[in-house]
C-alpha cells in the first residue's frame, strides 16, 4: 500500500501498468543486446530455426529485437499472452516446439524457471552464466 500511495496510484491495476510504462521506458533508453549477442543471432539464424520463449508479455519483448534490428532472426514469439501457464510451467516451450516443429530443440536460458521450463519439456537446455557470456558459450555448446 505504501508504494501505490507513494505514486499516487489508488488500485493494483495501476501499479502494475506504472510498472509496465516505467519497465518499457527504460528499455527504450538502454541498448537492449550486447553487440556479440547481436552478431550471434544473426549468425544462428541462418543455421538454425530461433524462437523466443519468455513470460513477459509481448509489449515488452518485441520492441527490444526491433530497436536491436534482430527480430528479423526469430521465426516464432511465445509471450505471456500465448500460455495459461508461465515458466516453470513446460507449456511455453512445448508450444514452440509444437509450432516450429521442432524435433530436438536446444534451449538457452538464464534463469531458473526457464531452464526448469525446458527440462520439464525434455528439452536439452544451455543455462548462460550470463549476458556477457552468451556468445561465447553458446558458441562452445554448437561447436561455432
Amino acid at each position: 500500500m505504501a508504494l501505490r500511495e507513494r505514486l499516487g496510484l489508488s488500485d493494483r491495476d495501476g501499479l502494475v501498468a506504472r510498472k509496465q510504462a516505467l519497465f518499457r521506458k527504460g528499455l527504450e533508453e538502454s541498448k537492449p543486446f550486447l553487440e556479440d549477442t547481436v552478431r550471434l543471432l544473426e549468425e544462428l539464424s541462418t543455421l538454425y530455426t530461433l524462437a523466443v520463449v519468455s513470460s513477459s508479455y509481448r509489449s515488452e519483448v518485441e520492441p527490444p529485437l526491433v530497436r536491436a534490428r534482430i527480430r528479423q532472426c526469430f521465426q516464432l514469439l511465445i509471450t505471456g499472452e500465448d500460455v495459461q501457464n508461465f515458466k516453470p510451467s513446460p507449456e511455453p516451450y512445448l508450444l514452440a516446439a509444437e509450432r516450429l516443429g521442432a524435433q530436438r530443440p536446444l534451449v538457452i536460458e538464464d534463469s531458473d524457471a526457464g531452464t526448469a521450463s525446458g527440462r520439464a519439456a525434455g528439452f536439452e537446455v544451455l543455462r548462460v552464466s550470463s549476458v556477457e557470456n552468451v556468445g561465447r558459450e553458446v558458441r562452445e555448446r554448437l561447436g561455432i
